[in-house]
């Protein structure tokens, strides 16, 4: 399958910076579409005009044509017929100034037509363009139209025939037009997320939202859950453009490490401090899975950081309240908790909290440890807390053991 991704605006909006290269959740507008695009695409086919997007078309490491639109006043439905003798049989059209979440485009290409949007969460409707639809085909279309069925999501799965070949000698001519002539099907596909950005307000938006939306879904304990993410998803939105997710993890571990050394000397700051590296721990994934940089070693390395910094803070703790035995035991204990999680990654090639629900809940993950770590040393309760550590620690494995062999039994 081909897709053609329509690039040829003149950045009116963007005071003379294209679009399609600005940068949203880390990764330019243009080349996030190619990434979520490429394992469903053989071939892209760009319309550009200005130059700056033709040289950064160029650089992408996917099978392409360039096609150059002059005469960009002529608007997008001109850049269309412009590729449309590009491609044979079904293909993909999208815009360049869209961004889409990976679920949004894995559900849109099984789809056919124009894919609608009944209950766009995410943009602005009296902005957007809308679709009227009879008989499962377009008939009008519009910003303006005060009857509708759905908001144009930017997104088509298209083939040859479905297009009634417009006159392209006309002044302008819009997308719209295009597809209105054509009665193209529609189909549906409401509330996930997708944008149009058109002003830099919108990219803002934008940004904030697919780092929003890049949170885990599972795995995060009741402190991150509820307090931590809103801090974390904050903080990476205004460092996904600026930073890659290695520079994040190593940030978080210098913050983890300075807290250990603080509370050789002053425990009650250093859980603060603590607490604050547990936060930033989950920016550089926020990071990673917005601007699609995710890797393994990325992950590997992070749960390696995060067992370093464990240890060094509960040495402290152990150190300043010379309660050697408690602190040897809860270091192993906490370390455990981790290592039982690992094991069943390596042993079952799966994660225990997507197959295995109620671990969501149960009490003892890392960032629950933290908190309460923090708590305890802001009251003293320094003998207190290492055993606290032990007790739940070894409760959280125990549980995580019963629970695998339960859902492992036939």
């Amino acid at each position: 399958m081909k897709a053609i991704v329509l690039a040829a605006g003149k950045a009116t909006r963007m005071k003379g910076k294209p679009k399609p290269i600005l940068k949203v959740g880390g990764v330019e507008m243009i080349k996030r579409t190619v990434n979520l695009l490429k394992s469903y695409v053989d071939e892209f086919i760009f319309v550009v005009h200005m130059k700056e997007v033709e040289d950064f078309v160029k650089k992408l490491d996917v099978r392409k044509k360039i096609i150059r639109n002059e005469y960009p006043e002529k608007g997008n439905g001109y850049s269309f017929l412009l590729a449309l003798n590009h491609v044979d049989g079904e293909f993909i059209l999208t815009m360049a100034d869209h961004v889409y979440s990976k679920e949004f485009v894995e559900k849109a290409v099984k789809l056919k037509g124009l894919v609608v949007d009944r209950n766009p969460k995410y943009v602005d409707v009296k902005e957007a363009t809308k679709v009227k639809v009879e008989n499962g085909n377009l008939v009008d279309c519009g910003k303006n139209l005060t009857e509708f069925d759905g908001v144009d999501t930017g997104f088509f799965i298209l083939s040859k025939k479905d297009v009634s070949l417009t006159d392209s000698t006309s002044e302008e001519l819009s997308l719209c037009e295009v597809m209105k002539s054509s009665r193209i099907p529609v189909s549906y596909l409401d509330g996930l997320f997708w944008m149009d950005v058109d002003t830099e307000e919108e990219l803002k938006v934008a940004n904030k939202l697919i780092v929003k939306e890049s949170v885990k879904k599972t795995g995060d304990g009741f402190v991150s859950r509820h307090f931590n993410r809103k801090v974390s998803t904050w903080v990476s939105s205004k460092l996904v453009n600026r930073i890659e997710p290695m520079t994040a993890t190593i940030l978080s571990f210098f913050v983890g490490v300075l807290s250990a050394l603080i509370a050789f000397f002053d425990p009650l700051i250093g859980g603060v401090v603590y607490q604050i590296s547990s936060i930033l721990d989950g920016i550089d994934g926020e990071i990673a899975r917005a601007s699609m940089k995710q890797s393994e070693f990325g992950g590997y390395i992070d749960s390696i950081f995060d067992r370093v910094v464990d240890f060094l803070f509960i040495l402290a703790i152990a150190t300043v309240s010379r309660e050697f035995f408690w602190g040897m035991l809860a270091a192993f204990t906490t370390t455990m908790v981790s290592y039982s999680t690992e094991k069943y990654k390596a042993e079952f090639k799966r994660s225990p909290f997507e197959e295995i629900k109620i671990l969501n809940k149960i009490p003892g993950k890392r960032d629950e440890r933290i908190f309460a770590t923090m708590i305890f040393c802001l009251f003293g309760f320094l003998k207190e807390l290492l055993i606290f550590l032990t007790l739940l620690s070894i409760f959280r494995v125990a549980a995580t053991i019963y629970l695998v062999k339960r859902s492992e039994s036939p």
